[in-house]
């Protein structure tokens, strides 16, 4: 907080006990604010973000090791495609209902 407000007039140091009472008389109310996906919380986002990672992460694996159609893989690479794809839903906390 020093770094950001050493500039400020008046900046008392945020190890000064009056410093609360220096940022509330100078708060401002906000006339408005954005709110991106007012349906997610912090923790949402966070989880679809680190499922998006972990979905991009199984898609560039799942390209290099299986480059035939399915209807062209082994009985070996069936379920080899198969093992990957449930580890995936593993990792996203996923049972395989599709629902993570």
């Amino acid at each position: 907080m020093d770094l950001l407000f050493a500039n400020v007039e008046g900046w008392p140091g945020i190890a000064v006990p009056s410093v609360e009472d220096f940022i509330a008389s100078h708060q401002l109310t906000a006339d408005g604010w954005y709110v991106d996906a007012p349906n997610l919380t912090v923790v949402d986002t966070r989880r679809i973000q680190r499922d998006q990672a972990l979905l991009e992460e199984f898609m560039d694996d799942y390209s290099r090791r299986f480059t035939n159609s399915p209807q062209d893989m082994s009985e070996q690479e069936l379920r080899d495609s198969q093992e990957l794809l449930q580890g995936f839903l593993q990792k996203i906390g996923s049972d395989g209902s599709g629902v993570a």
